[in-house]
């Protein structure tokens, strides 16, 4: 794949985007994700949601045979029509002449590279982890017997995706299994709670910043650590039911993009722990670290290792079990989890 391009300038046709220098850059197509960000970034986040909300039921009403997935990729589409010639200047990021993201100029783009060399000045005992590569992980001592906890930096990229994230971090010696709390609050959804202090997003205007809030970060997260310590205690009194579990250990990996295979494997892991939150989370965590996944899946382990720190956030099983059967059914169109476990 070539490099990333970033464009600033303005839409002034289907296909064509005037830069600021005034040269006209031909682009194929814009992806589902930076249209949905235009649609914000031309009505405002708050009432762009509104916008969309409403067209998706208005969608779904007209045609109830769509699952809701299908209805909000639809109303995206009429959205973006209706709205991407309103002529304001934005960042475009293209790669091989299609855009795959779009933000705003205040939107600070620093490649990768550049994030990890200044973290290295502030976490001078960061180093990469096994499925976290692309970062640093910095570890503080045992603090539970078995446990070791840290900090993880994400370095983002300069496709919008990912922001430059600070998180807390576990890992299980035994089997040196990753728990990760970067990207947690993507679970918020299913009522997942207690962890939102656990995954700082440091969102910069200026490079000279980021060294600071890197420190900051690693403040906050400090702060934190006891609340999880006692969290592992407690998930591990809190038991789950077969069906509870094949429901969460679907929803939560899937909504980090498993597939049916991997989530096979957790569910199969699950069988040789304990029935409870912190045997979900161990399950997640040792498919993260050592499953079966195909070539090329870079980022699935870092998700499952989100997934599995997730469980310990879970404060009603059944309220979120119901919550993600609702999502597994409307959203996915998933009615039976036979194929998935």
């Amino acid at each position: 794949m070539s490099e990333p391009q970033v464009v600033v300038g303005t839409i002034i046709e289907d296909g064509v985007i005037r830069s600021e220098e005034g040269v006209n850059v031909a682009f194929s197509g814009v992806d589902y994700r930076p249209r949905w960000d235009a649609i914000r970034l031309h009505l405002g986040r708050t009432h762009a949601d509104s916008v969309i909300r409403s067209h998706v039921e208005a969608i779904m009403e007209e045609e109830p045979e769509l699952v809701k997935r299908d209805a909000n990729t639809k109303a995206i589409d009429e959205l973006w029509t209706a709205h991407k010639f309103r002529g304001r200047k934005l960042q475009y990021i293209m790669v091989e002449e299609r855009v795959k993201a779009i933000a705003s100029l205040d939107h600070l783009l620093i490649p990768p590279e550049e994030v990890l060399s200044i973290a290295k000045s502030v976490m001078p005992e960061g180093r990469t982890w096994a499925g976290f590569e692309n970062g640093l992980i910095q570890e503080l001592k045992e603090t539970l017997p078995g446990i070791r906890t840290g900090f993880m930096l994400d370095p983002g990229n300069i496709m919008t995706r990912a922001a430059i994230r600070m998180g807390f971090s576990v890992s299980i010696l035994l089997c040196t299994n990753p728990l990760s709390f970067i990207g947690v609050g993507h679970l918020n959804r299913f009522g997942v709670g207690g962890w939102k202090g656990n995954d700082k997003i440091l969102r910069v205007k200026a490079k000279a910043e980021l060294a600071d809030r890197i420190k900051e970060a690693l403040v906050e997260g400090k702060g934190s650590a006891g609340n999880f310590l006692e969290a592992v205690e407690q998930s591990k009194k809190v038991h789950v039911t077969e069906d509870q579990a094949k429901t969460l250990l679907t929803a939560f990996p899937l909504a980090y993009s498993a597939g049916a295979s991997t989530i096979k494997q957790v569910v199969a892991r699950f069988q040789k722990e304990e029935r409870t939150l912190w045997g979900m989370a161990q399950a997640a965590s040792y498919i993260a670290m050592h499953g079966d996944f195909k070539k090329g899946a870079k980022n699935l382990d870092a998700g499952l290792a989100t997934a599995g720190a997730a469980y310990i956030g879970i404060t009603d099983v059944p309220e979120t079990t119901g919550i993600a059967k609702k999502w597994l059914s409307e959203v996915k169109g998933i009615k039976d989890l036979s194929k998935w476990v």
